[in-house]
């Protein structure tokens, strides 16, 4: 049986057909190379651990190459430009070893990339952002942005897929002209490691945001809505993350009690966290293009599984999710009195708890990392045969 899926976007785009996956077929060496650092607590670290230990579950071996480089203010430029170096040798030299290589897309790919296309190594990147969010995120990289896309355009290029985690990312790719075949396969959660508290709730009432502390994250927007007089008076609000918005964070929460910034946690203890928590939020502002279409963030799978009713922002994917499963409310983006107010009311509810387990509920039956693996074991088979013929 075949399955069929067709990614949509205004330029024309064609199908990609993924076979089932079978206990028949033989177990793949897979190679899955990050050139992010892969510290704890960081949202490549969750992915590609979540994913190479589904895929070994599966049957398959699974070797990772990437780096904990520690805390992001203490990578420097010097110590990413050397990391990229290594990375690059250690995929190379493990291009005789593996059936295909699964690449966390980036730019300083472009080295051992190369040497899989002369090898005539597959290789199916995971786009989990866009092409130009480096240059959003530090924009003294603006005037290398020509250059990045490049680099990009080379490896897709020579890819035999492209797996994007949303139809935003599908579309940016799509919109490339390029001949490659583009899957969506999302992001997920280990419901292991991430679920409802089994005790009794704590007594302080908190709403926690663990995110990457990118701009697009609506950290501004968050900071604003706590200083708004409908943010409720007795609830605390918890950031958990890393990034350049970290800075604005901190100086916040040495002036206003009602902050408190946990800093950069390991998974373990983001779920501990998470599970004492009252309300969980989940934002995404539009800046550039980011936030147009589909957005299904690592930190909504997180927080649901975690049985926390939910605050996410109006934009598509996310708000289907919520809406759909009866998890949480929904409220515009870049609106502080809305999300104020938003939190404010879903606080009142006396269902909340019920709307928590049942976006835990329905993270579990659709959104594990077990499923994205055989989602992603489909993608790669697909490419491995379209390399063969």
């Amino acid at each position: 049986m075949l399955i069929h899926r067709r990614i949509h976007w205004k330029r024309t785009c064609r199908a990609v057909t993924l076979p089932e996956p079978s206990a028949s077929l033989r177990p793949l060496r897979v190679a899955i190379v990050c050139a992010e650092s892969m510290a704890d607590g960081y949202a490549p670290s969750a992915h590609i651990n979540g994913i190479a230990d589904a895929l070994r579950s599966l049957g398959h071996e699974v070797s990772v190459i990437g780096e904990d480089n520690g805390p992001y203010h203490d990578a420097g430029l010097s110590g990413r430009m050397v990391r990229y170096a290594r990375i690059n040798w250690q995929a190379a030299q493990a291009l005789p070893d593996a059936d295909i290589m699964l690449a966390r897309a980036h730019f300083a790919h472009w080295p051992w990339a190369y040497q899989a296309k002369r090898r005539g190594v597959p290789v199916v990147h995971e786009m989990n952002g866009l092409m130009f969010d480096a240059a959003t995120t530090y924009p003294w990289l603006g005037p290398m942005q020509a250059l990045i896309n490049k680099c990009y355009r080379a490896q897709f290029e020579w890819a035999a897929g492209v797996a994007c985690t949303s139809g935003e990312i599908a579309r940016h790719v799509g919109s490339q002209g390029l001949d490659v075949p583009i899957s969506i396969v999302g992001n997920g959660v280990d419901p292991a490691l991430f679920y409802p508290a089994t005790t009794g709730m704590s007594d302080t009432l908190t709403a926690i945001f663990p995110s990457a502390l990118a701009p697009w994250h609506g950290i501004d927007t968050l900071l604003a809505a706590l200083d708004d007089p409908a943010w409720p008076a007795g609830l605390t609000l918890e950031i958990a993350g890393d990034g350049v918005r970290a800075g604005a964070v901190i100086a916040r929460a040495q002036v206003n009690p009602r902050l408190r910034y946990l800093g950069l946690l390991g998974r373990h203890e983001l779920a501990a966290h998470l599970r004492k928590a009252t309300i969980g939020l989940c934002l995404v502002d539009t800046i550039e293009h980011r936030g147009v279409g589909e957005v299904y963030p690592l930190k909504l799978f997180e927080l649901m599984a975690s049985g926390l009713p939910i605050i996410a922002t109006d934009l598509p994917g996310q708000r289907e999710i919520v809406r759909d499963s009866g998890a949480g409310l929904v409220v515009p983006a870049h609106d502080s009195a809305a999300l104020a107010a938003g939190v404010r009311d879903l606080l009142a509810r006396g269902d909340r708890h019920a709307m928590g387990l049942a976006g835990a509920s329905a993270v579990r039956l659709q959104h594990s990392w077990r499923i994205r693996a055989i989602e992603l074991e489909r993608v790669l088979r697909a490419a491995l045969l379209r390399s063969a013929r």
